[in-house]
């Protein structure tokens, strides 16, 4: 939930992030990839603090740190809505998230999206 500090582990490290309210204005589609490759194309909310930096197209390399979103559909992959996940910003493609780096249940936010001005 808003301002709770969270520890997952991504790829066998601990990462810290601060929950955060699904706003309107952060609902973008996010890329979650399988084991085998496949991948669903879902909706989730970026954390505000990161809109910028998806509007502006950044790609994030491989010594970035995650960034969080949260699903605001249920996945194909078993994730429930209202899931952290992690993210990777891919530059003009959709960010990513890896479902292999997920090693652990992660936190739910039940929080409805929240209509913002943009």
């Amino acid at each position: 939930m808003l301002g709770e500090k969270y520890t997952v582990n991504y790829g066998g490290e601990p990462v810290e992030f601060v929950g955060f309210n699904p706003l309107s204005s952060c609902l973008i589609k996010v890329r979650i990839e399988g084991e085998k490759g496949e991948g669903e194309g879902i909706w989730a909310c970026i954390d505000p603090k990161d809109k910028a930096d998806y509007d502006a197209d950044v790609t994030d390399n491989e010594s970035t740190p995650p960034r969080f979103a949260i699903l605001r559909n249920e996945s194909l992959f078993g994730l429930p809505w209202g899931t952290y996940i992690p993210v990777k910003f891919k530059g003009r493609e959709r960010p990513e998230c890896k479902i292999v780096v997920i090693k652990e249940e992660m936190p739910i936010n039940k929080t409805e999206t929240i209509e913002d001005k943009d």
